[in-house]
């Protein structure tokens, strides 16, 4: 999985334990962000087309379509000799609220096949390969807030040595081939950035016929330009809904 740019601030890691039944505090704070689904009504050409990343570009004539999406859906499966492995183009205008400024704006993208360059506002946001891991970038430096911002991603499915499956009796579908997320988070907030994970990792290190021990890490990123003390709090719950460690 490939970056263009680098996570920034990543200045705090919380590492935390507990044996279930027993009470180790750390440092506590409940992480809020807005998740939105941006599926509908994105603009698509199967062609390379210049220019196809600018605000201005006029993709009146494209199709219009909701994701997931593949432009494999019928030539990847009828064994003929039509099937497009290449390039695919994919715009949408969306609106951010001013009610956002000074939040972090990310696109998140479950899934792209099989190589993604994904722009905003026209201008490079970063690349992915590969078309079976989330990856997720984040767009504040480049969103307007309170107008329309341009999201574009140049979508590629040619075959690439440096991108697996290399071969197999499947078709390598060409397209955004699942969701894609728009977040909004506090500047303090649990990173989405380390390879699109949700940032909190569990481990059990040792479990008995009473007892497990479970190692929580939660990574913070502060993308303010001043220093913070915030607080993780984990909660543990059993079967039945009912909190057995904090």
């Amino acid at each position: 999985m490939k970056f263009i740019k680098s996570v920034k601030y990543v200045n705090r890691i919380s590492v935390f334990s507990f044996l279930l039944g027993l009470l180790l505090v750390t440092a506590v704070r409940a992480d809020s962000r807005v998740d939105t689904v941006i599926n509908s009504t994105w603009k698509f050409n199967r062609a390379d087309v210049n220019n196809a990343q600018s605000p201005s570009f006029n993709d009146t004539s494209w199709s219009t379509i909701n994701l997931p999406h593949t432009w494999n859906a019928l030539d990847g499966e009828d064994g003929g000799s039509d099937y497009y492995r290449g390039i695919g183009w994919y715009r949408k205008h969306c609106t951010i609220g001013l009610e956002h400024l000074g939040k972090r704006v990310y696109l998140f993208f479950e899934s792209v096949g099989i190589a993604a360059d994904v722009y905003c506002n026209g201008v490079n946001i970063g690349h992915h390969d590969g078309a079976y891991a989330a990856f997720c970038f984040d767009i504040t430096s480049e969103v307007v807030f309170g107008a329309d911002n341009l999201i574009a991603v140049k979508v590629n499915n040619s075959s690439s040595l440096g991108i697996a499956p290399l071969s197999g009796d499947f078709t390598q579908w060409g397209g955004i081939c699942r969701s894609i997320h728009l977040l909004i988070t506090n500047p303090v907030h649990i990173t989405p950035l380390d390879y699109a994970s949700p940032g909190v990792y569990l481990t059990t290190t040792d479990v008995n016929s009473t007892a497990g021990a479970l190692s929580v890490k939660t990574l913070i990123r502060n993308a303010g330009t001043t220093a913070k003390n915030v607080t993780v709090r984990a909660t543990i719950k059993d079967a039945n809904n009912i909190t057995v460690g904090t």
